[in-house]
């Protein structure tokens, strides 16, 4: 049976066809009369004359009321009145099903998700999103056709989502991948290109003082200089990808077959970076290059080796050198020193060693340098200038000079046991020459000991004495508040002005071995020596000279009028 407003507005349309009602049709629009009033003839007969209609209970009681679109709950007979309204004023409604805009969603959302250009991915998500927006009012005013637009916004939104997702993703990864301050590719990137099975050759370029451009450079400026340096570096390799491993580090890796080759290309990086780099203003650049061969899955391990082996070509003023496995097991052993420098501190592999001094006037040993060994359980003897620089850099001086300090007293107590009364000398590094904590532990030390402290000399190189004179006289007056002699070593290498040697609190001065080895050879150097114990002896200081090596050299210094003398021939460590 035809619907009620299909029959009020004489239409006629496929059976169980469905069509929209049109709620843009204002309701309170059609006109409305009481039915008592028409009974009662009180409903003037032209307002009624060639109307259709519709008769309907508008009691609440009735229950015909419907919520519909833009006007809340309204009665049933207004619903039939504009329906029939709809179908009277043009064609028959009709409802297509929502395929076309989820099919331009789809599209769209393919557009999104498929790898491509970002602009081209944006464009395809924008002009779907406006297709499907547009569709609805295209249909109504074409084709008097409405159609579901939901289920394509929600797959644009999913698209949307996941395409942003995805590029969020991608960005993510990108920077992950990229030096944040050159846009450089990273050792992230560097390993993912290299994890397939294989060997690999790394290279590792080096720049040299490094800090000291980035401090006057500025950060803009310090990453202009790497990637003009990471220019030159690509220029002389083929385009090879060139990545930033490090602040001071450039790498590439070397093809199948090329390492022959490598040689002639480090000499033209050499040669190209001859001409100052252009960073802003004009920067001499040098390079020193590490190779490390290796499994590629390793890279990170390689490019950690091959800088490594660069570190070792610049400390050797080497334009490159390739990693061994010595070069590792060293570095491991650097490491793991710190870690056993206490355990060989209280177990007794650190000792000390004496070197006597001899009186010139008496002929007798007054006294002894203390020079600390090491003798490891499984590396053997180890040479003090393979750790001290070591401890010095990492501030454990401190510790070890203390324990040295501490045994060269017990030694020296000893001795007096046996009836030797014997001073002893202890080095100190030129970090602790003003570290006041340590000046306490060595007064904590002292006053610990029974042995007097005018029988212990502080040895201080001259350089480092001269290196800040005036913290350097502060120190040393602080040191020799607690008894302690003060001795200048190695005198004659630290260009130390008279002004300042007399102001210095020191009670010794010792002549540096280059200059006293010569003196039966050079006059020059013979008048140095002989114008220095002078000028000592003067300031009232007593002169220790070292370095003698045979019976000459000694004679002679006994005739200058030197104090003290120590040497190989006066006796070994």
């Amino acid at each position: 049976r035809p619907s009620l407003s299909s029959m009020i507005a004489e239409t006629n349309a496929e059976i169980g066809r469905d069509f929209e009602v049109d709620f843009s049709i204002q309701p309170e629009t059609i006109p409305r009369h009481s039915m008592i009033d028409l009974i009662e003839g009180k409903i003037p007969a032209e307002k009624l004359a060639g109307k259709r209609v519709i008769i309907g209970a508008t009691a609440v009681e009735m229950g015909d009321r419907y919520a519909v679109p833009r006007y809340g709950v309204i009665h049933g007979v207004v619903i039939q009145a504009m329906a029939a309204e709809t179908l009277m004023a043009g064609p028959i409604p009709q409802r297509w099903s929502g395929a076309w805009p989820l099919m331009i969603a789809l599209l769209a959302s393919l557009g999104v998700l498929l790898p491509g250009r970002r602009r081209v991915r944006a464009a395809a998500y924008s002009s779907g999103t406006a297709a499907v927006l547009a569709f609805p009012m295209v249909a109504e005013s074409f084709f008097a056709a409405t159609a579901p637009i939901v289920p394509a916004l929600a797959t644009l939104f999913t698209a949307g989502a996941l395409g942003g997702a995805a590029f969020l993703a991608r960005r993510f990864e990108e920077r992950a991948l990229t030096d944040g301050e050159t846009g450089l590719p990273n050792l992230k990137a560097l390993a993912r290109i290299s994890a397939r099975p294989g060997d690999a050759n790394i290279v590792v370029a080096r720049i040299d003082r490094f800090a000291s451009l980035a401090a006057g450079l500025g950060p803009a400026g310090t990453a202009n200089l790497v990637l003009r340096v990471a220019d030159r570096l690509r220029f002389a390799n083929g385009e090879r990808p060139i990545y930033r491993t490090d602040d001071a580090s450039l790498a590439w890796v070397e093809g199948p077959g090329d390492e022959s080759s490598l040689e002639d290309r480090l000499d033209a990086i050499c040669a190209v970076m001859r001409q100052p780099v252009d960073c802003g203003r004009l920067v001499d650049v040098s390079l020193a290059f590490g190779l490390a061969t290796g499994q590629r899955f390793d890279a990170q391990q390689l490019v950690a080796n091959a800088a490594l082996a660069a570190l070792h070509a610049s400390q050797k003023g080497a334009r490159w050198s390739r990693f061994t496995e010595a070069d590792g097991e060293e570095t491991n052993w650097q490491l793991s020193l710190l870690g056993e420098l206490d355990m060989a501190m209280m177990s007794g592999q650190l000792w000390n060693a004496y070197q006597p001094k001899l009186d010139l006037k008496s002929g007798k040993i007054v006294g002894a340098e203390a020079l600390v060994r090491w003798h490891h359980p499984n590396r053997g003897p180890i040479e003090p200038d393979s750790f001290i620089p070591i401890v010095e850099e990492h501030g454990r001086a401190r510790d070890l000079t203390a324990h040295v300090l501490e045994q060269a007293l017990e030694d020296a107590l000893h001795w007096e046991d046996l009836g030797h009364e014997i001073g002893v000398a202890v080095n100190v590094s030129a970090t602790l020459l003003a570290d006041h904590e340590f000046i306490e532990m060595v007064a904590v030390i002292l006053q610990g000991s029974q042995l007097s402290p005018d029988r212990v000399t502080i040895e201080v190189t001259e350089s480092a004495a001269m290196e800040s004179p005036e913290r350097a006289i502060a120190a040393l007056e602080g040191w020799r508040s607690h008894g302690v002699n003060i001795s200048i070593d190695d005198y004659g290498t630290g260009q130390s002005s008279l002004n300042y040697l007399q102001k210095l609190p020191a009670t010794e001065l010792k002549i540096d071995k280059s200059f006293v080895q010569t003196i039966g050879s050079d006059q020059r150097n013979a008048i140095m020596v002989r114008s220095t114990i002078a000028l000592a002896h003067e300031l009232g200081m007593k002169v220790v000279a070292e370095g003698i090596e045979d019976a000459e050299c000694l004679a002679l210094l006994g005739e200058m009028g030197c104090d003290t003398a120590q040497g190989y021939h006066i006796g070994r460590p």
